[in-house]
């Protein structure tokens, strides 16, 4: 089993997809398209690197079999 943490848009079933803020709407895909870290602390930090705030985002742990 894999396990990841993924940068999920709060109040969207979206997740980013590792395409630059200024792409918009096209940064975010389904949960497969994401982007996975090893830490949370990894998912946050590239979160405000890419100039999202917490508060519109959030690192959601995620399980594949």
């Amino acid at each position: 089993m894999e396990q990841a943490w993924m940068i999920e848009k709060k109040g969207a079933l979206l997740w980013w997809n590792g395409k630059p803020k200024k792409y918009g709407l096209a940064a975010w895909s389904v949960a497969i398209d994401g982007i996975r870290f090893a830490r949370k602390f990894d998912a946050e930090i590239c979160a405000i690197a890419q100039g999202y705030s917490l508060s519109s985002v959030m690192a959601t742990e995620h399980q594949w079999v």
